[in-house]
């Protein structure tokens, strides 16, 4: 029987699972952690990095005493990334796109370069956190990353390069971005030179599946686990559900549900025009270069917001306690939410906001 470790991470939570392969697939939760956040020194919400690397070896400790594994992938949510300088060190933090800093980027990327290059140059969805206007930001506001930068890391390659000391990117991460043509499946070089972005801090895109290295020697020592293979499975973590949700035919819709929810199709080939721009639809990598059109819309982003305001209140309610609390509401619909309303993009005073929303227009 085959074993596998499987690190998912989403913008809220993270989880080891061990994996076995013995006529049928089975699977078992190891670890399982909150997602940290921190403000940094320019006062920008960035993800714990060192905390997050500190509970992934937490997990493959405790993954030591099951063992042993042939190998561990990784995913994670997409959008955000670090950047790495000549010496192999991250530079910054890397920041959450619910931080502010792309406020107004995407008019500024508009203003650059146009609406349609945005779009027909990469086949990606204009939604302001993206990658794309989160690195228009680093030009804007913090040019010196830039001048310190030598690779650019979406964050399931910034894990395995933490655990494995070799850099790479991986096709379903970086075709995110909104700076990778689908069509042409290459960077789009000539948008992020125009939009002021750096070409030398991309790298050699690899296909999911590859292996990109051995589990550093000090991290086999600290966890036990012994040599491990490090695997960028398809990295970003909705196209890895994609791939293993046993679509009924080519034509078959999926959901998949998170901080994002994202409804989509399967294709062969990408999708780029009039229509995809305007309704804001976006062409995302799958498994074997596949690509997977959807459109973005908003998951259990506000409900993740709203438990974690009444956690720094003291009130600690599990998601199946607010459900049943929501179910003794006389009129659920009394009170209507716009949810992708630009109020509710960033974090913290969640309940705020939505009575803010509320106020604001005429409801209770």
């Amino acid at each position: 029987m085959k074993r596998y470790l499987a690190l998912d991470m989403g913008a809220e939570s993270g989880r080891l699972m061990s994996v076995s392969i013995d006529g049928q697939i089975l699977t078992q939760e190891i670890h399982r952690f909150l997602t940290p956040v921190k403000t940094d020194s320019r006062n920008r919400r960035c993800w714990d990095f060192p905390k997050i690397i500190d509970e992934v070896v937490i997990a493959l400790s405790k993954a030591s005493e099951s063992g042993p594994y042939e190998a561990l992938a990784v995913d994670t949510w997409g959008l955000d990334f670090g950047l790495v300088d000549k010496s192999g060190e991250i530079i910054e933090l890397p920041v959450s796109h619910r931080d502010h800093r792309t406020d107004g980027m995407l008019a500024e990327a508009e203003k650059l370069v146009g609406k349609r290059r945005l779009h027909f140059e990469s086949g990606c969805q204009l939604l302001e956190v993206n990658s794309i206007y989160q690195l228009l930001a680093i030009a804007q506001q913090t040019p010196d990353e830039f001048e310190k930068a030598e690779h650019l890391l979406f964050m399931p390659d910034l894990v395995l390069y933490a655990l494995t000391g070799v850099i790479g990117t991986e096709y379903t991460i970086a075709s995110t971005s909104g700076l990778y043509d689908v069509v042409s499946d290459k960077w789009a070089e000539n948008l992020a030179k125009d939009l002021g972005i750096p070409l030398n801090i991309f790298t050699k895109v690899e296909d999911p599946g590859t292996i990109r290295g051995e589990l550093k020697k000090e991290l086999q020592d600290k966890t036990g686990i012994g040599p491990i293979k490090c695997i960028a499975t398809a990295s970003h973590d909705t196209a890895s559900a994609v791939f293993a949700t046993p679509l009924l035919s080519p034509g078959s819709a999926y959901i998949s549900s998170g901080t994002w929810s994202l409804l989509g199709v399967e294709l062969s080939k990408p999708v780029v025009n009039e229509i995809t721009m305007n309704e804001r639809l976006t062409n995302e990598g799958g498994y074997d270069r596949s690509i997977r059109l959807l459109r973005n819309i908003m998951g259990l982003w506000l409900i993740q917001e709203v438990r974690r305001d009444l956690k720094e209140s003291g009130i600690e309610l599990s998601y199946a306690q607010l459900v049943e609390q929501a179910k003794q509401v006389v009129d659920p619909f009394a009170t209507l939410i716009f949810v992708d309303a630009s109020l509710f993009i960033h974090a913290g005073g969640m309940i705020e906001r939505i009575q803010r929303f509320a106020k604001n227009t005429n409801q209770k």
